[in-house]
């Protein structure tokens, strides 16, 4: 099969990167799932992205070309996000982002086999950013009615929740977050998150584990 100039191989590569956090997120969310339909959309989702990672690492292969054997740490910063609505927003904001510049890379590639499997992942992503968008905002709106108005006059707030999972922090690690009650003060509570700063851009990690 035809050879790869240089930017195509680094352009499908990044992807690549992409896809396979996708496939990390999409797993554990999967997993996570409290409801049949919701566990089988995801189940759904990482099999159609695990197939795409697939497909680039392949054409890579047979045009001789590196493959990477990264994935983009993103997955770290959207499973780690303090509610699930933010995490399914986060993943969202991920998928679009390799939906749109996957559209771009159409513009400019000129192997055959690289634009199908370019087109097919752009055709996926576009599904399922709408389907997180509405799940995300659902799950949102539900959330505001569980909790009552106490009879001190306070109103419950997404804040009241404990931390789910751990954050990234600047040196790399995982911090767990926590929420302390005072023993004097029972209805005066104090909670403390993480001290870790969340980056715009995660650089990818290495792994081990490939998923494509």
């Amino acid at each position: 099969m035809a050879s790869l100039e240089p930017d195509v191989v680094d352009a499908l590569n990044a992807v690549l990167e992409d896809e396979r956090a996708c496939v990390e997120i999409a797993v554990a969310l999967a997993n996570g799932a409290t409801e049949m339909q919701e566990q089988n959309s995801f189940t759904e989702m990482g099999t159609a992205e695990v197939v795409s990672c697939c497909a680039l690492r392949e054409r890579l292969a047979d045009a001789d070309a590196p493959v990477t054997p990264r994935i983009n740490g993103a997955v770290w910063r959207i499973l780690g996000a303090e509610t699930y609505d933010e995490r399914l927003l986060a993943f969202a904001m991920h998928q679009a982002a390799i939906r749109d510049g996957a559209s771009e890379l159409l513009s400019w590639i000129t192997d055959h086999e690289a634009q199908r499997v370019v087109q097919e992942l752009v055709d996926a992503h576009a599904h399922w950013v709408g389907w997180l968008e509405q799940r995300a905002q659902r799950f949102a709106a539900s959330r505001d009615f569980e909790m009552p108005t106490r009879a001190t006059g306070r109103q419950s707030s997404p804040a009241d929740a404990a931390p789910d999972g751990w954050e990234e922090r600047e040196d790399g690690g995982q911090a767990a977050g926590s929420e302390q009650a005072s023993e004097d003060e029972p209805e005066h509570r104090q909670e403390s998150g993480t001290n870790g700063s969340r980056r715009s851009r995660e650089p990818p990690s290495e792994t081990t584990d490939e998923v494509g």
